[in-house]
């Protein structure tokens, strides 16, 4: 099961040989997670049985953690079940062991994540999400806020920026970040501060009707600046992804 539909930046970037921007779509996620206050507490690289491993993704999600002092943790599920009760877990770089769901959410409390009390169930597969996905929204509680990361650029100077993809019918000129977003914004900015890493967030016009046009042409880019999103400007596809 596929369970993500790429984008148009993701596209471009591919089809034009850009090397030094990293992503990962369809099959695998990269998470920060973060308590109710917005503090990143663990990096996570979660992905189904289907993946095809990408070592560059996994050396640049374990370099945002080590940068933030953040544990690191990859999750494999398998995605050809129906319901799962396990999935096998990495931390950090050791191998792989197969781990009991009840188990994985004793292992977020140890991060210090909000988790709810309870019996974890098992997480079963569905047309819209991935039973991983399902497992989360149900067993990990409301107070726990689940950011992924969108786009990482490594910089020369050691640092990396990472940027947040957003889509809407809205006009360059008009469209703004949505204050729905703004917890998730806080939780990678937070981890930008403690990696001494860059966040931005990049806005492309995305319609349906009368046809489907994803275009990536020209951007639209934000700062967060602790909720107060600042415009820096609209730039085209190469200015921005030079």
């Amino acid at each position: 099961m596929a369970y993500y539909s790429s984008n148009a930046i993701y596209e471009k970037l591919a089809s034009t040989g850009k090397k030094n921007f990293h992503w990962v779509s369809e099959n695998a996620w990269v998470l920060a997670y973060g308590d109710s206050d917005y503090n990143p507490k663990v990096i996570v690289l979660v992905f189904n049985n289907q993946w095809k491993s990408d070592p560059e993704i996994v050396k640049q999600t374990c370099k945002i953690a080590e940068n933030a002092n953040l544990p690191m943790i990859q999750i494999c599920f398998d995605s050809s079940k129906e319901v799962i009760d396990s999935v096998d877990v990495s931390e950090f770089k050791n191998k792989f062991t197969s781990m009991q769901l009840r188990d994985l959410t004793s292992l977020f409390l140890q991060f210090g994540l909000p988790i709810q009390s309870g019996v974890t169930g098992k997480a079963i597969n569905s047309a819209e999400s991935s039973a991983y996905h399902n497992w989360q929204r149900n067993n990990l509680g409301g107070s726990v806020i689940v950011a992924d990361i969108d786009l990482i650029k490594p910089q020369e100077d050691g640092t990396m920026t990472i940027l947040e993809l957003k889509r809407s019918f809205y006009d360059l000129e008009s469209w703004a970040p949505y204050s729905a977003d703004f917890s998730n914004f806080f939780v990678l900015e937070n981890l930008c501060h403690l990696s001494n890493n860059n966040f931005f967030i990049v806005y492309n016009k995305r319609v349906t009707k009368p046809k489907f046009i994803d275009d990536a042409s020209k951007v639209s880019v934000f700062s967060f600046n602790q909720g107060k999103p600042k415009k820096i400007g609209i730039f085209d596809f190469e200015q921005l992804f030079s």
